[in-house]
């Protein structure tokens, strides 16, 4: 009996002790610290990586916009220039064929031109300001810029934003037409923002449709 109750003392104290080893290395300082690096070394890492991804994200996206942005103001830039020496031709040809001061039925000479321009539209201004070639009734135009500027001899273009004809703004091109020294009248020719200028923001960049209009609302007011 008292060598049984010794056994059971001695393996009670052996089983606490095992206990108190296994709960010491369960709770290791070292191993804490150890683990607790290890985890801020993943995080660590993770976080470089996300940065890493996100500067690139930035410069890729960078990098398309000012693609697109190059782009369209080359897009902008021909079709300007081709709009200015077109109708400054189609005036220096009106100039030559006319017979007196007033274009006699300027839709039989003006229409056909149309096609070779990048216009909407041309329009004949005669010198009392009456608008007679246009996309609809003849009108006083005698208060638009690009009248008031033609018959002083000037060459350049107005954003129309309250057309007389149109309900869309229009980009008006315009040129005075001379007779013999003499400014006799303006021709205009138009671009219209939604139907024709819009298209020239629209771009396919690597096999996606891209768009600037956003940033652009300026060409969209009326």
């Amino acid at each position: 009996m008292i060598n049984d109750s010794g056994k059971e003392q001695k393996n009670s104290k052996d089983e606490a002790l095992y206990k108190t080893v296994i709960v010491s290395e369960y709770f290791n300082p070292v191993r804490i610290i150890a683990s607790f690096f290890v985890v801020l070394m993943i995080l660590a890492v993770m976080f470089v990586y996300t940065y890493s991804q996100r500067k690139n994200i930035i410069s890729n996206a960078e990098q398309v916009t000012n693609q697109m942005a190059e782009y369209i103001a080359g897009n902008i830039a021909n079709e300007t220039n081709f709009a200015e020496t077109s109708i400054n031709f189609a005036a220096s040809t009106i100039s030559h064929t006319m017979t007196s001061k007033v274009l006699e039925n300027p839709s039989e000479i003006i229409t056909p031109m149309l096609e070779n321009t990048p216009f909407g539209g041309i329009e004949y201004v005669r010198a009392d300001g009456m608008n007679v070639m246009n996309i609809g009734e003849a009108f006083d135009a005698s208060d638009r810029i690009y009248y008031i500027e033609g018959m002083k001899g000037h060459t350049g273009v107005w954003n129309n934003y309250h057309p007389k004809t149109s309900k869309e703004t229009l980009m008006n091109f315009y040129t005075p037409i001379v007779y013999q020294e003499e400014v006799v009248g303006v021709l205009t020719g138009y671009i219209a923002a939604r139907s024709q200028v819009v298209p020239l923001f629209e771009k396919k960049l690597y096999g996606q449709e891209m768009s600037l209009l956003p940033f652009f609302p300026v060409i969209m007011k009326n």
